[in-house]
């Protein structure tokens, strides 16, 4: 789970996204960071590949497509289901 203090950033950015109808309605946060995070730790730490603004790109892009698909949403997040 990312830091309070990085949920408290994007929270504000995902609230913006939400009112500008770019997420859906309920969108949560720390899924959201997560999404976006988990492919660069993975890379960081699992596979140990260095890291380049184009993993960061794609990161965030793929964190926003699930994003805008519903999946942190806290229906999906608590039962896995759309």
């Amino acid at each position: 789970m990312p830091n309070s203090a990085a949920i408290g950033l994007i929270s504000g950015i995902v609230d913006r996204a939400i009112t500008r109808g770019e997420l859906p309605a309920g969108t949560e946060s720390a899924p959201l960071m997560n999404a976006m995070a988990a492919p660069l730790y993975h890379r960081l730490l699992v596979t140990g590949e260095p890291l380049t603004r184009r993993h960061a790109d794609l990161s965030a892009e793929a964190a926003l497509a699930a994003a805008q698909a519903g999946v942190c949403t806290p229906a999906t997040v608590r039962t896995g289901r759309r």
